[in-house]
């Protein structure tokens, strides 16, 4: 019976501190990596979104009689890391500026990868921008509708283009778990300690006791009549006193 408790305990109590301490660690990464990639997603969204709308303004006030600050505004928002396509379409779906020169005067279907001329129509048939995510591509596009001026019309024209533009999350979901492996692996190394420590500890005040019980229990049943030495817990000095007073 001593010895299979000792074996249970001196296995069960280790392994059971290292599957907590294993999974603990292993949760707050999923954790920390689902969280990241969800605060990613909603800042790029809501960037492109921004973005969008702003130059769909920029475009509907200078796009007719400025079209080099238009133009420029595109420069400018191409700094952004995450931009990966940013164009300007007229009521026609052609290319009027575009991060790429050899796009315009393009129809967009042509030059423009995954653009779709059905969304293309729904929005501009519509007032707002409307932004779509493709969660396998770590992508976001952005269709922004504004109204396109006629020359030497008094009249604001019903015609609408697109700004289109399109975000590309793929670094920023790469940061997210870099940063998530560093605390995993932090998390691991204080894991290992204390695995270490409470097993160092385990095993001198619990295993070690056990197996001198069962020693002094073996004696015991072997030799039922000979002295045998149980041993006694607490501080050896308090022992040493306690024998010496009462002797």
């Amino acid at each position: 019976m001593f010895k299979t408790s000792q074996v249970s305990l001196r296995n069960a109590l280790p392994l059971s501190l290292l599957a907590v301490f294993v999974l603990l660690p292993a949760l707050l990464f999923w954790d920390a990596l689902s969280r990241g990639e969800a605060d990613a997603l909603e800042r790029g969204q809501r960037h492109a979104l921004l973005q969008a709308e702003h130059l769909a303004r920029t475009a509907q006030r200078d796009l007719l009689r400025d079209r080099t600050a238009v133009g420029a505004d595109l420069s400018v928002a191409m700094t952004e890391p995450r931009m990966r396509a940013l164009v300007v379409l007229d009521a026609d779906g052609a290319v009027v500026l575009a991060h790429r020169l050899a796009w315009q005067g393009h129809a967009a279907r042509e030059v423009v990868p995954g653009f779709s001329p059905d969304w293309f129509g729904q929005v501009t048939q519509g007032r707002r921008p409307e932004l779509r995510t493709d969660a396998q591509t770590r992508r976001i596009q952005v269709m922004a509708p504004y109204f396109v001026d006629r020359p030497g019309s008094a009249l604001r024209s019903l015609a609408r283009g697109v700004v289109y533009l399109e975000f590309d999350l793929v670094h920023e979901y790469e940061l997210v778990l870099h940063r998530a492996v560093q605390r995993l692996l932090l998390q691991l190394g204080v894991a290992a300690v204390l695995v270490l420590t409470l097993g160092w500890l385990l095993r001198r005040y619990v295993t070690r006791p056990l197996a001198a019980v069962e020693q002094a229990a073996r004696q015991l049943s072997a030799q039922p009549d000979a002295p045998c030495r149980w041993p006694r817990p607490g501080p050896r000095k308090w022992w040493r006193w306690r024998a010496a007073s009462t002797a």
